[in-house]
């Protein structure tokens, strides 16, 4: 191999960048609404798929352009071609990889306000694969509204306050995230004093670490916040 071929060779940190792009244009497709939306979709797609592959860009773009459904296939099955192709070159930089977003998450969290905080924290890096949150059904709006009315008023219960989902949806959203985040991936601990003190549970992130296709997520969140961390 020449020496030029080998500057121009991906490393690992270039290729999980690309995979976690990839999984974000798939998501970001699946939620789209509008061709409006899908277009600067299609393009990015259609970049970073030519760079991975070296297939002319309009090649790709004229499947690519058919449907949302037909990007989405495009984009999930080069991302799982990358990670079959890059697994023995991952596993030989998984310890540093696995440390290097440890770090970064555990900075995060030491940095949080509360657990609460420490656990949107968390959710940053995980977002792409953690489940959809359950739909916010009218009942449960009128139950938040309630609650805020107790609140407000002083009294323990309240039946009449209706709530408008189109208000509480990104709240209901929020609370059902920051419950999954802390119950699987923050430790909570008593001191002897009965203070309640929160972790990462590494071990749960170490787990994450194995799939390189959930790896390359961690790790492309973790670069963006050190880039744009202050020198």
């Amino acid at each position: 191999m020449t020496e030029k071929q080998t500057q121009e060779q991906p490393n690992i940190e270039d290729i999980l960048t690309s995979m976690a792009s990839l999984k974000g244009l798939s998501r970001g497709l699946d939620d789209s609404k509008k061709p409006s939306e899908r277009l600067p979709l299609y393009l990015n797609l259609t970049d970073i798929i030519s760079k991975n592959s070296g297939v002319d860009p309009k090649t790709i773009y004229e499947d690519i352009r058919v449907s949302p459904e037909e990007a989405i296939r495009y984009a999930e099955e080069n991302k799982h071609s990358l990670a079959e192709s890059s697994k023995e070159l991952y596993n030989q930089n998984k310890e540093n990889i696995t440390n290097y977003v440890l770090n970064s998450m555990k900075k995060d969290v030491s940095e949080a306000e509360d657990a609460s905080d420490a656990a949107l924290k968390i959710y940053d890096y995980l977002a792409l694969f953690l489940p959809e949150a359950p739909e916010l059904t009218q009942p449960i709006a009128d139950r938040y509204a309630q609650r805020n009315v107790e609140k407000q008023i002083g009294v323990s219960m309240n039946f009449s306050a209706k709530g408008n989902i189109n208000v509480y949806r990104d709240w209901h959203e929020e609370m059902f995230y920051k419950k999954l985040v802390s119950s699987e991936y923050l430790k909570f601990e008593e001191d002897n004093e009965g203070n309640v003190k929160y972790n990462l549970d590494e071990e749960k992130i170490k787990d994450i670490m194995n799939d390189i296709e959930r790896a390359s997520v961690l790790f492309a969140v973790a670069k963006q916040k050190e880039n744009r961390t202050p020198d």
